[in-house]
């Protein structure tokens, strides 16, 4: 048994050098854009369209019932991930944006200050 990717766990069960078997992003979002999976053909991955994604592979017929619980709850995760994301951007930058307030506000303070004194 043979993989390209060496940090994944091969599968006992599954040889990845098949030509035929997904084995990298290229070739995986064909797959799903082909069997109408990918929401957004042709536009960006993100979290929130794997997750999407996820959601409809689980709601296919077919699927077993252990397996579709494992794909939504990778799929929640996903979405928790890209609220976490959202969140810490904007905390970041209301962050950035105070620290430049206080910083302007210490100097015109200063300025203030100074000018005061010398009256």
């Amino acid at each position: 048994m043979t993989t390209n990717n060496k940090d994944r766990t091969p599968s006992p069960h599954i040889d990845y050098s098949q030509p035929r078997l997904i084995n990298n992003a290229v070739a995986g979002r064909r797959f799903l854009e082909k069997h109408l999976l990918f929401i957004l053909e042709g536009h960006p991955v993100t979290t929130t369209t794997l997750a999407a994604t996820l959601h409809q592979i689980a709601a296919k017929d077919k699927v077993p019932k252990g397996a579709v619980q494992a794909i939504r709850a990778v799929a929640y995760l996903l979405d928790k991930m890209d609220k976490g994301a959202i969140a810490s951007t904007a905390r970041e930058a209301v962050n950035n944006q105070l620290l430049y307030m206080n910083k302007e506000l210490k100097t015109l303070t200063a300025h203030f200050h100074s000018c005061h004194i010398r009256k």
